[in-house]
């Protein structure tokens, strides 16, 4: 079983990179299609997570451990075996 990165807290939590409309469980972050293809991170991608963009949505994970402080009771901790390492 192959797990890629979440795009934003680096951890391994899915099977398949590219199942849009899925939710991140550990940050919460909505799985939009390309974020690995996306050149400026900085951009706001106005899909499911709104103006939210990647590289913003990286400094949300690690200020509140969540892409957005509003879902910091929906997340959970990483699995010790998927923890991204930094």
């Amino acid at each position: 079983m192959n797990n890629h990165p979440c795009p934003i807290c680096r951890n391994l939590t899915f099977n398949n990179a590219d199942e849009i409309g899925d939710i991140y469980p550990v940050c919460f972050w909505e799985m939009e299609g390309g974020e690995d293809e996306r050149e400026d991170i900085n951009l706001p991608a106005f899909g499911p997570n709104g103006e939210l963009s990647i590289a913003q949505a990286r400094k949300n994970y690690v200020k509140y451990g969540a892409v957005e402080e509003r879902f910091k009771s929906q997340v959970r901790l990483p699995r010790e075996s998927k923890k991204a390492s930094l």
